[in-house]
């Protein structure tokens, strides 16, 4: 989970704060409204390709970013991990079971500070890439992938998102942000539809 977090979710996420008028546009919307607010982008999977035959693909991905509290919330495929400066939560779906564990503090430092439009530039300038007016390209050539993004005409939506792997290739144009006034101890699972009678299993 970790690695499609570093690899593939960051630069969907926070591409908006690379490079040009567009995405700075794009950027200063998103800024503008994190706070006092939480942000969750949902996405339909429509056309994809899977290579790998122990791979599995969801049909859907929902993300949940709350500045405020220093929250990272993924859902994707069999199960919904959610970070803070406290604790790592990872929920199964299949199971219903919540395991609690020590909190991962590099992981949730570098998810936040990809906010930061100036280390973004500074560290990335050679891996993202104007295509057109509104197309943008993250390539890694490390991991091996590459990431189309369209934003539309007024620069303040994403209009398609298409990713190519080795594993698997898929592509979304059904790609919804919305952001959502934040209050106290917010029940993420609740939000994203799941139960709240899980077994919880605390590992720390």
């Amino acid at each position: 989970m970790n690695y499609l977090i570093n690899n593939f979710f960051i630069p969907i996420l926070f591409s908006s704060f690379i490079i040009g008028d567009c995405y700075q546009q794009f950027q200063e919307e998103i800024n503008n409204n994190l706070s006092e607010h939480y942000l969750h982008v949902s996405l339909s999977i429509e056309d994809s390709l899977v290579i790998s035959p122990n791979f599995i693909l969801s049909d859907s991905i929902n993300i949940i970013i709350n500045k405020d509290a220093h929250e990272f919330v993924l859902d994707f495929n069999n199960s919904v991990l959610i970070l803070n400066s406290h604790k790592s939560m990872n929920y199964f779906k299949k199971t219903n079971q919540l395991y609690i564990d020590y909190p991962d503090s590099l992981l949730i430092d570098k998810l936040f500070g990809f906010i930061d439009s100036d280390s973004i530039k500074d560290n990335c300038n050679t891996c993202f890439f104007q295509l057109s007016e509104n197309k943008y390209a993250f390539k890694s050539e490390q991991y091996n992938y590459t990431l189309f993004i369209d934003l539309n005409k007024e620069c303040n939506a994403i209009d398609k998102i298409e990713f190519l792997h080795e594993k698997f290739i898929f592509s979304s144009n059904q790609i919804n942000l919305q952001f959502k006034e934040n209050y106290q101890n917010i029940d993420y699972l609740k939000i994203l539809g799941f139960p709240t009678d899980y077994f919880e299993f605390d590992l720390r």
